[in-house]
């Protein structure tokens, strides 16, 4: 997954989900140490 998939993703809490023709799945579960890096690279996504 990368972050050309941005727009179609959403972070809850320690899980990244993913949001497909009405669906929610999980995508991946962080760990806390991938939390700031990753919020920080969808905010430059969007």
């Amino acid at each position: 997954m990368t972050l050309d998939h941005a727009p179609a993703l959403d972070l809850y809490s320690d899980f990244l989900v993913r949001r497909s023709e009405g669906e929610l799945s999980i995508a991946a579960y962080l760990t806390r140490q991938d939390m700031p890096q990753l919020v920080r690279d969808i905010s430059r996504a969007h």
